[in-house]
């Protein structure tokens, strides 16, 4: 089994950092700026790690900052926190500094400039970021935060993909000396969405046909890593086998040592780094916080983890009080659990030595029998309320399962730890979906109307329900008018079976742009819906017999970016992901300039 280039976490490669063409990167991803910002202990904790990043950055030379998404925590940032990450990246991104790294960039792009090629900025440190889930664009225009920074010279912003059932993923290219690395950005997207779309075998990756051979490619990419549903993650042989590294956000758990992954006939490498906050009290958040430098030359590569001394300590056990461990007593349980928070209090400052942040510390109590925990919480409450900086959240309480099975596959093992990394999101989901099913609904659907309801509540998008609810009404009144023209005598049932069918098709890829300012206001929003979606599908068609409608190549050559002219063009060629990529069939067609290759 072949592995594309090669990675490690230590000076493997003698002339790696001394070199001068050599990339030199900092990864960081899931900052989370504005997390618990109105907590009057932990509130500047984000800005303290983020600040401390750009430092190391700035420390270490690297030639640019590389996040791999969810720079904010709140979809709408505060003021407070908006002010504050400008002030930082300003300190710390703003400056004089030569930069030795250009783009090379299609010629037909409209893409604006990155922000150190912009006359009208001084940047010193460039910052590259996708978004997040957490950032992501919604509403009005499909905008995010993230899109006000770009705007403002502060970030460059890619991996922003125009369609959700067509992914097209161009790569930024950079070059610094005679190194190249192609950047393939992957904001996030839903995750049974992305999955679908992969599986369907509609995920484009955009290749320069000259660079093809010598670029490094780097996916950056912020979905879901471990299987927390049948089809909510990234399968990995979803990822492209022509890529060397992938930088890999969104899972808050430090893994950033990279790893092999198999894909198709070869290796794919991995690199995790994790959040560089915790956001939850559970096992993934728990231990150090870092950072990575990134050095690629030609087609090795090597990860340096620095870790962030700035992260408040954070530890996390779990306890039983079983029949074999404790008595029922409510204090001898109090006076138990006090004894074991004595232990981590001092592993604290073992473990995390000169940091003088209060520790976050959670300690899971799984209970057979049932205690006063009202009596223990206040107990242990009124001892250590000055000693932690989560003192209301220590405690967890749960019952222990009447079976533990040991043989346990890794996806359950998996689920295990993150049982306490239930977000705010999978709470509303699957509390709408247990209040509502489909049977209760006849042209809605339960998944839907989480999604919209999602918007409504964590996004604050006031009118994401009445929107959704006028163009699923607008899009099955289409459907009606396409099938009474088609098939005339259907029954109600028959009609409303068939409605229901195709909406189940088309809206759930729909939600963000049906709750958009766009597609309400559009003068041919009734058009859409009466021809285009109906005209791709034949009448009462099972979804398996549909057309699929192929989106075009887009065509051009590339060339450098003002700061360096002189060089060649290049051209693009187009990878489409295909499920069987064992087969390693390779083709190739031309196509003015670009070739697609299917994989």
């Amino acid at each position: 089994m072949a592995t594309r280039g090669g990675c490690s976490q230590s000076s493997s490669i003698p002339d790696l950092r001394e070199s001068p063409d050599t990339f030199k990167i900092l990864l960081a991803t899931d900052i989370h700026l504005g997390c618990y910002e109105d907590d009057h202990i932990r509130g500047n904790d984000s800005f303290e790690a983020f600040e401390e990043a750009l430092k190391i950055a700035n420390e270490e030379g690297v030639d640019f900052v590389l996040l791999g998404g969810d720079l904010f925590h709140d979809n709408k940032p505060s003021r407070p926190t908006l002010m504050k990450c400008m002030e930082i990246i300003r300190k710390h991104c703003f400056g004089d500094r030569d930069i030795s790294v250009y783009r090379l960039t299609p010629s037909d792009s409209e893409e604006k400039l990155l922000n150190y090629e912009d006359p009208n900025f001084n940047i010193s440190l460039p910052i590259f970021t996708i978004h997040g889930n957490h950032d992501d664009p919604t509403g009005s225009g499909s905008l995010s935060v993230i899109d006000i920074l770009s705007i403002n010279g502060m970030v460059n912003y890619f991996g922003k993909s125009s369609q959700v059932d067509k992914v097209e993923v161009e790569p930024l290219i950079l070059r610094k000396g005679g190194n190249t690395i192609a950047m393939y950005g992957l904001g996030a997207m839903r995750n049974e969405r992305l999955y679908r779309t992969f599986s369907q075998n509609d995920v484009s990756f955009l290749r320069p046909e000259e660079e093809e051979e010598e670029a490094f490619n780097l996916f950056i990419i912020h979905q879901n890593r471990v299987k927390r549903g049948e089809n909510s993650f990234v399968k990995p042989e979803f990822i492209p086998p022509f890529m060397h590294l992938v930088f890999w956000g969104h899972e808050h758990d430090n893994q950033i040592l990279p790893t092999p992954v198999s894909v198709g006939d070869g290796t794919v490498l991995i690199t995790q780094p994790g959040s560089t906050v915790a956001t939850s009290l559970c096992d993934g958040e728990a231990g150090e916080k870092n950072v990575g430098i990134l050095y690629v030359k030609g087609k090795e590569c090597m990860i340096e983890p620095k870790v962030l001394k700035s992260v408040r300590p954070f530890l996390c056990e779990e306890i039983s009080l079983d029949d074999k461990v404790i008595d029922h007593d409510t204090e001898m349980v109090t006076s138990y659990i006090s004894a074991k928070m004595d232990d981590l209090l001092e592993k604290v400052g073992t473990t995390f030595p000169n940091n003088p942040k209060l520790p976050l510390i959670r300690i899971r109590v799984r209970v057979s029998h049932p205690y006063n925990q009202n009596t223990v919480k206040r107990d242990f409450l009124s001892k250590f309320a000055s000693k932690v900086a989560n003192p209301e959240d220590v405690l967890l309480f749960s019952k222990l399962p009447r079976k533990r099975y040991k043989n346990k596959d890794w996806e359950e093992s998996m689920q295990s730890d993150f049982e306490d990394c239930v977000t705010t999101e999978d709470s509303i989901v699957d509390l709408f979906r247990e209040m509502t099913t489909d049977q209760d609904l006849s042209i809605l659907t339960s998944d839907t109307l989480s999604n919209v309801l999602e918007e409504f509540v964590l996004k604050e998008e006031p009118n994401a329900m009445k929107r959704y609810t006028s163009a699923t009404i607008r899009r099955a009144m289409g459907i009606c008018k396409s099938q009474m023209d088609s098939v005339p005598g259907l029954t109600g049932d028959e009609m409303l079976s068939h409605v229901k069918r195709e909406l189940d098709s088309v809206l759930d890829e729909e939600v963000s742009f049906a709750c958009s300012e766009d597609y309400w206001n559009a003068d041919d929003t009734k058009a859409l819906i009466d021809t285009t979606s109906v005209s791709q599908m034949s009448p009462l068609s099972p979804r398996s017999s549909r057309t699929p409608v192929t989106s075009p190549i887009r065509r051009g050559s590339t060339k450098v970016a003002a700061r360096k002219p002189g060089l060649p063009s290049r051209g693009m060629s187009k990878i489409k992901r295909n499920r069987n990529l064992s087969q390693g069939s390779d083709s190739s067609l031309s196509n003015r300039g670009r070739k697609r290759r299917k994989i």
